[in-house]
């Protein structure tokens, strides 16, 4: 099994660590072992799990950017970066990959509302919009009608339009989901969500897209100008509940309910997350780029670290957590029960030591059979 870490296929170490020939073996463990200067440095390449250990002909293919001793600094950097926007280069006709998600559904008066998330990915730059289902609906319908216009010899970016999920013949269901006694409004969420994937999913650049570019659009300072009272009205009391909505949704996950330990989901080695922010793997504190900072409040709220990396705040639960840095494709982690992080950090501790007497038995014997000059060279 091979294990992605970053952008890098590598074992686990306890699938390294099967039987091979011993000067091989032998290297491998000590390499593995000092966890300390030299590993440190070569391992803290790789951003998130130090999952592979760096033998002599290995090289990290993630190397973090420079950080310094100064961890406000390096975090008013990261998040610098990440306002004005991440440089790019794109494959030839192709541009920003984007991903929709719809963050929460609630029932208000009677009226089934979506919040929806726009993002670009390249930057992680994103937007926020309320729809209905008739929002929806009315993008499908613009889609289709733009279809069946087209010249027969045009092509269309969009190969698949999806079917969109009915709403009307289940108003019996509806009805009862609104009460809290149906499952109906979920299983749709879900349903639009995988429109949206599907749609979004051909489309490399939006301003080729007119209808899917209109109903990811917000309203324009000029468009503001021409509302009447009620209509700049309406919209003030929109953008409140959108931000209500945010600040609920992001809610749950919190610098207080994320301690304890986790693990990435591809791997075994454990994260332990302090009060404080603080972030040890198998440990071990591997510098303060990989501490988190939570900053901000109610929709403005961000968890993150000062190599960049941040919490999407909006998906992840205390039980599992969704990772995100510009240009790169999400991480995920996933909570472990102190008593068996507890258990797994006693056998790291005891391999490590197991592994620092045998490194010192073999220098001894070095020295022993080669003389002081060969262990000094």
């Amino acid at each position: 099994q091979a294990i992605l870490v970053q952008g890098s296929a590598v074992k686990p170490y306890w699938l390294r660590t099967l039987p091979r020939p011993p000067s091989t073996r032998g290297q491998f463990l000590a390499n593995m072992a000092t966890c300390s200067d030299e590993e440190d440095a070569v391992i803290a390449g790789c951003a998130f799990d130090f999952m592979h250990v760096h033998g002599e002909d290995e090289k990290c293919h993630d190397v973090p950017k420079p950080v310094t001793n100064d961890a406000v600094k390096d975090f008013a950097t990261a998040v610098a970066e990440r306002e004005k926007g991440v440089k790019h280069d794109h494959e030839e006709g192709s541009g920003c990959p984007y991903r929709v998600d719809i963050v929460d559904v609630r029932n208000i008066d009677s009226e089934v509302i979506y919040l929806v998330r726009f993002t670009e990915t390249c930057n992680q730059k994103r937007n926020y919009f309320l729809k209905r289902y008739d929002d929806f609906k009315r993008l499908d319908e613009d889609l289709r009608n733009a279809d069946q216009k087209r010249p027969s010899d045009e092509i269309t970016i969009l190969a698949h339009l999806p079917d969109l999920p009915s709403n009307g013949r289940f108003g019996f269901r509806r009805s009862l989901s609104k009460l809290g006694m149906s499952d109906f409004i979920d299983k749709q969420r879900e349903a639009l969500q995988q429109c949206m994937d599907t749609l979004i999913g051909q489309v490399p650049d939006l301003s080729t897209q007119p209808h899917l570019q209109a109903f990811f659009c917000k309203v324009g300072k000029a468009k503001r100008g021409a509302l009447n009272a009620l209509e700049e009205q309406a919209l003030q009391q929109e953008q409140m509940l959108m931000s209500t909505m945010i600040a609920d949704a992001r809610s749950f996950v919190t610098l207080e309910s994320v301690q304890g330990f986790w693990r990435l989901t591809t791997s075994q080695r454990i994260w332990q997350i302090m009060p404080d922010g603080i972030a040890t793997l198998d440990g071990r504190h591997r510098g303060h780029q990989f501490d988190w900072i939570e900053s901000g409040v109610g929709a403005e709220r961000t968890i993150m670290r000062p190599d960049g990396w941040e919490i999407d705040l909006d998906k992840s639960t205390p039980q599992k957590l969704i990772w995100l840095f510009p240009g790169k494709a999400v991480v995920e982690w996933v909570r472990v029960a102190d008593d068996i992080a507890k258990e797994a950090l006693q056998r790291v501790k005891a391999l490590r030591e197991s592994i620092r007497k045998n490194t010192e038995a073999r220098r001894i014997d070095r020295v022993q059979t080669r003389g002081p000059s060969a262990d000094a060279q």
